[in-house]
């Protein structure tokens, strides 16, 4: 008996549109072309993690722009064609629909997948939809061209609504992760659970883990308030990250991805470097508000009558630190006088300089 090689299971990953300007269609955050081309190698990555499947890409380089005909041709034997899109309409509408096609119908498939994105996104299912053209056929030329056994259309949300739109381009490998799943129970291609390597994937309601748990310790250090230090991204911790991004003109969907963990780091790293130029030694500037950084803080607060006055005290006090230029000598002394300055609004001045530090001070004047 002859070992017979398995055929790979072949899928076609069409990121619809081409790259710039000329393919945004009303996006709010992103060329929709470009987001669809991005998206596209994270689930090729995961789907690949599937045994025996095989991913051919009809776009290989952002720039590419193939015609409708030709990325039909591309799937010729493929399994399934998947045509990455996002939708525009109104900037009110929010949800996910897919259409399949009407010559080569796939709906329990298509329904699995509508249903989890749509839960994903937390915006409404708009379900799978079968649109003909004049002839009977797709209306759709990637489908009215497409030689896959099955194929279909994926609007991930309107990339004119700005919280689709925003989920969408931040959350590539939790789309992808579950889509991959899908795919793989559907048909019984075996293999675990896929998940983008850790390194990649996004901190987020529902996370967990030691990642959650530096993230939280991040944001109490900053004054944000995310909660017990548990490693379980709850309601809290979302809360604080929206803060967070708010205040740094990120998008507020309180999802830690890339962007936002960088400026986190960033806060720290500034603090740590300006605390060390002021002769608190911490050691290594490495962005994580640890025991050294507490500690240099506490005594920095201390030896300046810091006094916090709100929720966000400890933030603004960490960021203008990292600004200002003033040392460790000049702050020592906290009671303004008169004697110390010329005149009275070069005291007022210095007065609100060290209360934008978020140091306590009142202003004395001999009578």
């Amino acid at each position: 008996m002859h070992n017979m090689k398995r055929k790979p299971f072949i899928i076609v990953i069409d990121a619809g549109h081409g790259a710039g300007k000329k393919h945004n269609r009303g996006s709010l955050c992103s060329n929709e072309g470009d987001n669809n081309y991005h998206y596209s190698l994270v689930l090729k990555k995961a789907l690949e993690m599937i045994p025996g499947v095989k991913v051919i890409l009809t776009r290989n380089k952002i720039t590419d722009d193939p015609s409708l005909s030709q990325r039909g041709k591309l799937a010729r034997d493929a399994d399934l064609f998947l045509s990455l899109h996002s939708n525009g309409a109104s900037a009110s509408i929010r949800g996910t629909e897919i259409f399949d096609s009407v010559t080569k119908p796939n709906k329990a498939l298509a329904q699995k997948l509508v249903n989890a994105i749509s839960k994903a996104f937390n915006h409404n299912n708009r379900g799978v939809k079968y649109r003909k053209g004049s002839k009977g056929g797709n209306y759709y030329g990637v489908l009215a061209y497409c030689l896959a056994k099955s194929a279909m259309i994926l609007e991930h949300g309107f990339h004119t609504n700005a919280q689709d739109c925003s989920f969408f381009k931040n959350n590539y490998e939790v789309l992808a992760n579950l889509t991959a799943n899908i795919i793989r129970d559907h048909y019984n291609l075996g293999g675990g659970n896929v998940n983008v390597p850790e390194e990649t994937q996004l901190l987020r309601s529902g996370s967990k883990g030691n990642k959650v748990k530096i993230l939280q310790i991040n944001l109490n250090g900053l004054g944000y308030h995310a909660g017990e230090v548990d490693g379980h991204f709850g309601s809290d911790t979302e809360v604080a990250v929206k803060l967070f991004q708010g205040v740094h003109g990120l998008d507020k969907d309180g999802i830690a991805g890339e962007k936002t963990l960088d400026q986190i780091n960033k806060v720290i790293k500034e603090a740590q470097a300006h605390l060390n130029k002021l002769g608190y030694n911490l050691g290594e500037i490495d962005g994580f508000y640890g025991p050294n950084t507490e500690k240099a803080i506490v005594e920095f607060k201390e030896a300046n009558n810091f006094k916090p006055v709100n929720g966000h005290a400890n933030m603004k006090f960490l960021e203008k630190l990292s600004e200002t230029k003033i040392s460790k000598e000049e702050l020592g002394s906290i009671t303004l006088q008169s004697g110390r300055f010329p005149d009275e609004e070069s005291a007022r001045k210095e007065s609100a300089r060290q209360k934008e530090l978020g140091v306590d001070n009142f202003l004395k004047f001999d009578k």
